[in-house]
């Protein structure tokens, strides 16, 4: 969830043991209960972020023309999947296991 335009995208997993951050160069996971940053990496240009279950992060990344998602593993943020679409997608919701994106222009 974006604040305000050009602000960080903040996502708070279900069960709150996450919080991820995303401000356009880089990526982190912190745990609440600790305020610590568990792990970090970079990326791309500003980002929207999603928990999807409880054990993986779902990132777009919107660029010119094609949109970069990637899946990361909990709580290493070890890269597991990505995929390049064409056009600017964003995350409407996600709930659960599933997520669901549209069109930037919605």
């Amino acid at each position: 969830m974006r604040l305000q335009p050009g602000a960080p995208d903040l996502a708070a997993s279900l069960d709150g043991a996450y919080v991820v951050c995303a401000d356009g160069a880089r990526l982190a996971l912190y745990s609440p209960a600790t305020r610590a940053e568990l792990a970090s990496v970079p990326l791309d240009g500003a980002a929207d972020v999603a928990f999807v279950g409880g054990d993986r992060l779902l990132v777009v990344v919107p660029g010119d023309g094609r949109s970069l998602l990637h899946g990361y593993a909990l709580p290493s943020l070890e890269l597991v999947a990505s995929l390049e679409l064409e056009g600017r997608l964003g995350i409407l919701c996600a709930v659960g296991g599933r997520a669901h994106g549209a069109a930037e222009s919605l």
